[in-house]
């Protein structure tokens, strides 16, 4: 899936998890589908993530979770990332 500042590829899906690559170059707000963790493995590339007010630094071979209940959140940059959730 094409977005207007980045792309969404699913790459594997099993009953246990599924992984999505996603490459942005500006900005993409994320949401979390029912009750699920996010987990970001930043690939490439550089930004911020924005949640709950607060403001997180990344760079490529960082790894963030975001924790179930979390609904919405933002990312800022240009990067390539792994995203892992159930």
């Amino acid at each position: 899936m094409t977005l207007r500042h980045g792309k969404i590829q699913h790459l594997f899906e099993s009953k246990y998890f599924k992984v999505t690559k996603i490459t942005c170059t500006e900005e993409m707000p994320m949401f979390a589908e029912g009750d699920t963790f996010h987990s970001l493995l930043f690939v490439k590339g550089e930004g911020t993530i924005e949640c709950q007010g607060k403001k997180y630094q990344f760079c490529g071979g960082d790894c963030y979770y975001i924790p179930a209940g979390i609904k919405m959140y933002n990312i800022k940059g240009e990067f390539e990332a792994l995203l892992t959730t159930i």
